[in-house]
């Protein structure tokens, strides 16, 4: 499976650049694979966005499962922390979660994308 530009168009993906980042990057399309969504975190792309628009019911409910230790963790840094530094570095910590989690979810190999 290849996640391609005209993919993320499909989707909706919004027309902030995004997209264009994602083809420039990847002018092919790009497989899942754990390295290409860490890549897409050091672009600043939204993996988020992602999850909830692309994958099917069942695929995220399992990223739902995946991805929420760390969320808990998250959240507690920003409660609990409350500094920019400390909210900054929580974040980027989340957005390497997502890659992961995604990665555990498209890996799979079974009807994952919508």
């Amino acid at each position: 499976m290849k996640i391609t530009a005209e993919y993320l168009r499909k989707m909706g993906a919004c027309e902030d650049g995004q997209v264009e980042v994602f083809e420039a990057e990847w002018p092919d399309g790009a497989r899942p694979l754990l390295k290409n969504l860490v890549r897409c975190v050091e672009l600043g792309l939204d993996l988020e966005w992602f999850a909830i628009e692309c994958l099917t019911v069942p695929a995220w409910e399992e990223y739902k499962k995946v991805i929420a230790p760390a969320w808990e963790e998250y959240k507690k840094a920003i409660v609990l922390e409350g500094r920019k530094k400390t909210i900054a570095r929580a974040q980027e910590e989340y957005k390497k979660a997502i890659a992961g989690a995604l990665y555990t979810v498209l890996r799979r190999g079974k009807k994952v994308l919508l």
